[in-house]
């Protein structure tokens, strides 16, 4: 090599070997143990703070929906025209407030509580008066039984007994971790459009089937909700098949000269 020259020095590869990550990881072992415990616990935090949420999912066919509910007693509908979806015309129908405002009435649900260690889930046999609204219950919890209180009102009883205060009547059922709590009677078109806000209804692609869903934080009341729901509008359905059938049958009948309807027979 010629004098006063410099040697080339060997370029540092690009790649890590495992042994300088192991390397690494023996002299920072503290800090990898401090952050993944770190990430540990924010993770069971956010976990525990979460609140779990439960969907119930029920179903509806329309293929002789009708006929099926109400055992054949009128004709089937005419053909709807094409630029009309039956799916989507039953699925508004599932929605519409005289089957919503049942579920509310079934359920109870204009009975909501203002504490969030008590939730509503634990009241059984809730009974609202719908034309009631605004009101607040001061409920009071001791070991042999409950005391509930409205401005006018009081009623006492044990656990799992009806406590009456005329426009609500509810059970609680059993000693909840709470000394007391407060209830309120939400008015009837704020416990609907809060029911319609978790309520889904979806026609299935490519199918004659509706999946009607509800998510909660209760398993019980999202069951309750879907079938209360379905079952309603399946009440609903045959009241009205049964009401078109005597508006038919009256109409025809009235088009009947009157010397031939002495020998009809109902």
């Amino acid at each position: 090599m010629p004098p006063g020259e410099v040697p080339f020095e060997r370029p540092a590869g690009d790649s890590i070997s495992l042994g300088q990550i192991f390397g690494v990881l023996r002299r920072r072992y503290r800090l990898v143990l401090l952050l993944t415990l770190l990430g540990l616990g924010a993770g069971i935090y956010l976990a525990l703070k979460t609140p779990a949420t439960f969907k119930a999912i029920a179903t509806i066919r329309l293929a002789g929906e009708r006929q099926a509910l109400t055992g054949e007693i009128e004709n089937p509908e005419p053909q709807l025209p094409r630029t009309a979806d039956p799916l989507l015309s039953l699925a508004q129908l599932v929605r519409s407030y005289s089957v919503i405002g049942a579920v509310v009435d079934s359920l109870g649900l204009q009975l909501q509580s203002l504490t969030p260690e008590f939730g509503t889930a634990r009241l059984e046999r809730v009974w609202v008066n719908p034309s009631a609204s605004g009101d607040t219950i001061q409920v009071t919890f001791y070991q042999n039984g409950v005391k509930a209180r409205l401005p006018n009102r009081e009623a006492r009883a044990r656990y799992g007994q009806i406590l009456d205060l005329g426009i609500v009547k509810f059970a609680v059922a059993s000693v909840p971790d709470v000394p007391s709590a407060t209830l309120y009677i939400a008015p009837r078109e704020v416990a609907s459009d809060q029911l319609l806000k978790s309520l889904v209804v979806a026609p299935r692609a490519g199918t004659d089937v509706i999946d009607v869903s509800y998510t909660s934080g209760n398993p019980k009341r999202a069951q309750r909700v879907v079938n209360t729901a379905v079952t309603t509008f399946k009440q609903l359905s045959i009241q009205n098949a049964k009401e078109k059938s005597i508006r038919r049958r009256q109409l025809i009948f009235n088009a009947i000269p009157n010397d031939r309807k002495f020998f009809i027979r109902d």
